[in-house]
């Protein structure tokens, strides 16, 4: 089966449908959004790195949204585990920075998508 398409596409190549590559733009819009979401998984494994140290040392981290984490959560945690989270926090915090930046980039592209209408929901 495999060497009756190979023949036939020797024969004409368009039968196989040749692969079409994005644009230099597309290509760079697609980048965008997987830097974007590399970010988030990042931040997403520090917030899970923190609420687990505190879990293992018998505290927790008060509840709040992880867009919202920052140094001042650890308020309430002894001492010892708010040097040790510290670090951890901040860093945080500074992730959520740059995904926000990036939702605002992100946010022009959608823009200009919706305007050809070709709407790509972004999760």
């Amino acid at each position: 089966m495999r060497g009756r398409w190979a023949r036939l596409a020797r024969i004409d190549p368009q039968l196989l449908c040749p692969v079409k590559h994005r644009s230099a733009k597309a290509q760079a819009d697609l980048t965008v959004i997987r830097a974007r979401a590399g970010l988030v998984r990042a931040r997403t494994a520090f917030v899970n790195t923190a609420r687990g140290l505190a879990k293992s040392y018998g505290e927790r981290l008060r509840g709040c949204n992880v867009r919202n984490m920052n140094p001042e959560k650890a308020e309430g945690l002894s001492p010892e585990l708010q040097t040790a989270l510290q670090p951890l926090l901040a860093g945080i915090e500074s992730l959520s920075e740059r995904i926000r930046e990036f939702a605002d980039a992100l946010s022009v592209h959608l823009r200009a998508l919706r305007r050809a209408r070709h709407f790509l929901p972004v999760y």
